[in-house]
């Protein structure tokens, strides 16, 4: 739920046309239904070209600070023509959560310069990445409060809800043998651990069963991946491999295809030993 806070203001794109917007409302309520509770009442002047095909020209409005999660234009008036128009509408705010997350650390002389760097969404402002809020956070002791906080507020913001593939197992595996990276990908921002299992079998998957999400950086789409490396059987058959979340088991995903480990394949052991014993023989030729 967002909450646009503090430090808004409102564009509108027009064009010098009598049809264009003159007199409106920029209005907010607790519900899409209303009622609904008057921030401004403005004033848009004729700007710009009268050609359609030509680009409008912004004009922007501020002096106002409110905080809802919905907000309205109520446009009164026009500049004379029989139908009301306008090209386009931009608003700009701040997400109050970012505004809270400071003043209770008693440190919201950061907020501003966090908020112009272009953080104004809290979503956004919680993935940050490290080395760009300590440039934002120069003091040491004041970086590592926020930083904690933070960590604190990802773990609420991101749960996990989803898992997916984006390397699956492989098919089929000698017993004892490594498998190759497994890798599964969740919500954005979601840093939950993550465990890989075997489905309605008693085997040991050896290797690191569990490990936490991390965040892509600034990829797009952005998600959170865990990679399971070093896995492997020691016995044979045949497996289905899961992942489910740790603090969230409900959340699972299972292979779509099983994993075969096999024996591993003793005539191979057998042919490489004679080659062995043949180069060893033909060493010991041209020695004589």
């Amino acid at each position: 739920m967002d909450y646009y806070s503090v430090k808004c203001y409102f564009v509108l794109i027009i064009r010098s046309n009598p049809q264009m917007v003159k007199t409106f409302e920029l209005q907010t309520a607790d519900d899409i239904r209303g009622p609904w509770t008057t921030v401004g009442v403005f004033t848009c002047s004729l700007k710009g070209s009268q050609n359609a095909k030509d680009p409008g020209v912004p004009q922007k409005f501020t002096g106002f600070t409110s905080k809802s999660q919905f907000w309205r234009m109520n446009i009164k008036s026009n500049h004379g023509g029989q139908c009301t128009c306008f090209q386009a509408v931009e608003f700009n705010g701040t997400d109050h959560r970012i505004i809270e997350l400071f003043e209770q650390l008693n440190l919201q002389k950061y907020s501003d310069s966090v908020i112009k760097s272009g953080y104004n969404n809290y979503r956004k402002f919680l993935l940050i990445e490290e080395a760009i809020l300590r440039n934002l956070i120069t003091d040491e002791n004041d970086f590592d409060k926020i930083f904690q906080e933070m960590k604190k507020s990802r773990k609420k913001e991101f749960s996990l809800t989803t898992l997916k593939w984006e390397k699956l197992p492989v098919r089929c595996l000698d017993v004892g043998e490594t498998l190759p990276s497994i890798v599964v990908k969740a919500d954005t921002g979601c840093t939950e651990l993550v465990e890989v299992f075997v489905k309605d079998s008693k085997a040991e998957l050896n290797g690191e069963a569990r490990v936490q999400l991390c965040s892509n950086g600034n990829s797009s789409p952005q998600y959170s991946t865990a990679v399971f490396k070093d896995m492997s059987f020691n016995s044979v058959g045949t497996y289905t491999v899961c992942v489910k979340g740790v603090e969230h088991p409900d959340v699972s995903i299972s292979c779509p295809h099983t994993l075969e480990i096999k024996p591993k394949n003793k005539l191979t052991k057998e042919v490489e030993k004679s080659f062995q014993d043949i180069e060893s023989m033909l060493e010991g030729l041209q020695d004589l």
